[in-house]
């Protein structure tokens, strides 16, 4: 359906050589169960560039998951986000000429990085500021020192995973046998603790 009506009163007419007034589309649109309301953005969705390349991962997951579940490894799934203490203004019956107010106060962002394995168990971090591969590499080494058997860490291809002094670290945490290993790119649905952010962020 298009947005101007105008538009649909001008092709009707063309069409059918007969006038109806914008006030009988609204009509018939509501006939047909159409609402008028706001369009909903949503995230671009990606090809995926290298099909292939996401089924081997894929396929590294799900053998991954059943070593999890015979007890040989232990699985994690890796991520962070950041969130604002800044809180939400809201509506609410006020009476004419009257606003309500709330306090107005700037607070630094906080994010939240965590290693989270499929029972919701969550080895967390939280910090106040800026996140860059330094304090990446602070959580992996803390993390590496915590494990008890060999753990596998799946995580995205975010500039901080995949910088040079972030990959110059992995040899030294398979020593203490911790394994990284990357989602396919544009694949968020793979990571686990996506579902986790999005539950603590929008619920």
């Amino acid at each position: 359906m298009p947005r101007d009506l105008k538009k649909v009163v001008v092709a009707h007419q063309k069409k059918t050589t007969k006038q109806v007034s914008t006030k009988t589309i609204k009509r018939i649109a509501k006939r047909a169960r159409f609402v008028w309301k706001r369009i909903k953005r949503v995230p671009v969705k990606h090809p995926h560039p290298h099909p292939h390349l996401y089924q081997k991962r894929q396929q590294i997951i799900v053998k991954l998951q059943q070593r999890k579940k015979a007890e040989e490894i232990d699985l994690r799934y890796f991520d962070g986000m950041g969130f604002s203490l800044e809180p939400c203004v809201p509506y609410a019956w006020q009476r004419v000429k009257e606003t309500l107010q709330i306090p107005s106060s700037r607070s630094n962002r906080l994010y939240v990085l965590g290693f989270l394995n499929r029972h919701n168990r969550l080895y967390p971090f939280v910090i106040e500021g800026k996140v860059d591969t330094s304090i990446i590499r602070a959580c992996f080494n803390q993390f590496a020192n915590h494990i008890k058997k060999k753990t596998f860490v799946l995580l995205d291809n975010a500039p901080i995973h995949t910088s040079k002094e972030f990959i110059r670290h992995i040899p030294s945490w398979a020593k203490k046998n911790l394994i990284i290993k990357y989602l396919p790119p544009y694949c968020p649905g793979l990571n686990l603790i996506e579902n986790l952010w999005r539950l603590m962020k929008y619920q």
